[in-house]
């Protein structure tokens, strides 16, 4: 009886935790002029913790942000704020004189009402991967996620998302790229969908959209290679979905290593990516002779640097 007793009331609390979120994060956003960076420092970090992910996109930090918020003691999320974080990015690609302040803000916000409730925040982006340092100096995670998938599947995933369905206009390649009217209102797709610097970028108009995406796929990997080495190797875990998929004992290996609470059974664990996938995402295509040369010449590092990764943990001596 006590045990049902005991149930009961920490069902309640979780309840009322969430509730206490919510109310956190609203009215924060009602409050522009917020100081999120002193609160921030206020934090006690010996007790909080903060895990930031970045990826290309389509790499299973969905899942994998699901697998976190089933815990008690942690919480993930991705693309929280879309707009402002595609913004950043093309800020960051363009190499843009301009003030980056706003987005440690909307991070620190989304942090701190994560740490109303649990011990353990999963920060998670595609937008993050351009200019990461600055993120990653100003909000000092104490983890690292490299996530990264099968170079094909992930291009096929994001080819059925629909990019570059669309030509770009531009008529000086030396500037970065200005209005669209095809993307009229789709900001993040504007801010989010990046094109190629200088004279190359007519080259790029005249590809596939295989090729456009294997190119946007083989920059961004290895702008977040050049990243993650510039961080110490004890924090980062490379999460290879084609390894974690479905696998039980990973997601022991992980939650172990994160300090993930209480564990899950193996059957709820089985049944959570089947609320994070859709598998009109993952139809695979048949490439054509033309788009797979192009696949393999312009997401050439891509494919050889996915080749040679390990996933998990990284050891600090390898």
């Amino acid at each position: 009886m006590l045990n049902r007793i005991l149930a009961f009331m920490a069902k309640v609390k979780r309840a009322v935790d969430a509730k206490l979120k919510i109310a956190l994060s609203s009215n924060q956003k009602k409050d522009a002029y917020y100081d999120y960076a002193a609160a921030y420092r206020k934090v006690n970090r010996s007790k909080k913790k903060l895990a930031l992910a970045l990826q290309t996109g389509r790499s299973g930090m969905k899942w994998l942000c699901a697998i976190f918020a089933a815990h008690d003691n942690a919480y993930g999320a991705g693309e929280r704020n879309r707009t402002a974080e595609a913004y950043y990015r093309y800020i960051s690609w363009n190499r843009l004189p301009i003030d980056t302040a706003g987005i440690l803000a909307v991070c620190r916000r989304e942090i701190l009402a994560d740490w109303g409730r649990v011990n353990l925040s999963l920060l998670s982006s595609p937008y993050f991967a351009y200019n990461f340092l600055y993120l990653y100096e100003g909000l000092c995670p104490d983890r690292v996620i490299w996530a990264i998938n099968d170079p094909l599947f992930t291009l096929t995933s994001i080819y059925n998302k629909g990019w570059y369905c669309e030509d770009y206009k531009k008529s000086d390649n030396r500037l970065a790229l200005g209005f669209q009217p095809q993307l009229e209102k789709r900001w993040s797709h504007y801010f989010g969908r990046l094109v190629p610097h200088g004279d190359f970028f007519d080259e790029w108009q005249k590809l596939t959209r295989v090729g456009k995406i294997a190119w946007y796929l083989n920059e961004t990997t290895k702008e977040i290679q050049s990243s993650v080495k510039q961080i110490p190797r004890e924090k980062i875990w490379v999460y290879k979905l084609e390894e974690a998929d479905q696998n039980y004992a990973y997601y022991l290996r992980l939650a172990d290593d994160f300090g993930l609470q209480p564990l899950m059974s193996k059957d709820k664990f089985l049944s959570l990516k089947m609320k994070t996938a859709w598998r009109s995402e993952n139809i695979e295509k048949k490439l054509n002779r033309r788009e797979r040369k192009e696949f393999e010449t312009y997401a050439a590092d891509y494919i050889e640097i996915y080749r040679g990764l390990k996933g998990g943990r990284q050891d600090a001596r390898q």
